[in-house]
């Protein structure tokens, strides 16, 4: 057993017990559920131990921060908050209030300076990293440290919910989708995206995919094994694909 690491007793998208190895990296054994694909390690680090390990994430060699990226990073997160407020407003029950989003693991705040212009919509944002916590407060945002249980809003709430590359650094995916679907409103939009490890580049690579990495990569999800996971917690899966050139899985989910 890893220092500060407890067994994981099933799959956490289908709760299947039967599993067998995939591959083993950094000192962890990753398997692979017998049932629905899922991948995961087979020993999950304490939450104390992940804390610690991104409390200084974001952050250059002497502490401090700086974002990063220029126009076409502005511009790619601007096409996707159009995209998905009007996705919200074609699934809401009402179009009377203000559109009310967060973004889970908002890093630099990207999504949230990408919405900036917009009054017809109220963003927030959640990550475990002070640095670009810090940097987004101190420029007016609505920015906070913790995860989604921590979130300073109530349930049935929020419009939509995004999760870019965060699922898979949580210790409990299956409890962050369930959260999100208390916080979220009736028709409320679920938007994640993980690493895909049923994509060609990632079967291709083996055990050399770059994503392949534990403890920062704890959960390896295929559409399959995500599609299972947010059904379960309370979602109409809209879309769940890895049709990308990118080895990632995109959900599009709606809350029942």
């Amino acid at each position: 057993m890893l220092p500060d690491h407890s067994p994981v007793p099933a799959c956490p998208a289908c709760l299947c017990e039967q599993r067998h190895p995939w591959h083993r990296k950094n000192g962890y054994d990753v398997v692979e559920c017998e049932r629905c694909g899922f991948r995961y390690v087979s020993e999950l680090p304490s939450d104390e131990f992940l804390r610690a390990h991104y409390r200084s994430s974001y952050c250059q060699s002497d502490g401090t921060f700086q974002p990063k990226g220029g126009l076409l990073r502005r511009l790619k997160y601007r096409a996707f908050a159009v995209w998905f407020k009007r996705a919200i407003l074609r699934h809401r029950e009402s179009a009377a209030d203000a559109v009310r989003i967060l973004e889970l693991g908002c890093g630099q705040g990207d999504l949230l300076k990408a919405f900036s212009g917009d009054a017809s919509v109220r963003v927030t944002g959640m990550d475990y990293a002070a640095g670009p916590i810090g940097h987004l407060r101190e420029r007016g945002f609505d920015a906070h440290l913790g995860g989604l249980d921590e979130a300073p809003v109530g349930p049935e709430s929020l419009d939509g919910i995004v999760m870019l590359h965060v699922l898979e650094h949580v210790r409990d995916p299956g409890a962050v989708i369930a959260h999100a679907a208390r916080l979220l409103k009736r028709g409320g939009l679920l938007y994640v995206v993980c690493p895909c490890s049923g994509h060609i580049k990632a079967r291709i690579a083996g055990d050399r995919w770059k994503y392949l990495g534990p403890p920062d990569h704890l959960w390896y999800f295929t559409p399959r094994s995500m599609r299972t996971m947010a059904a379960r917690m309370g979602f109409d899966v809209l879309r769940s694909s890895n049709l990308y050139h990118r080895a990632h899985v995109t959900l599009v989910a709606k809350k029942l």
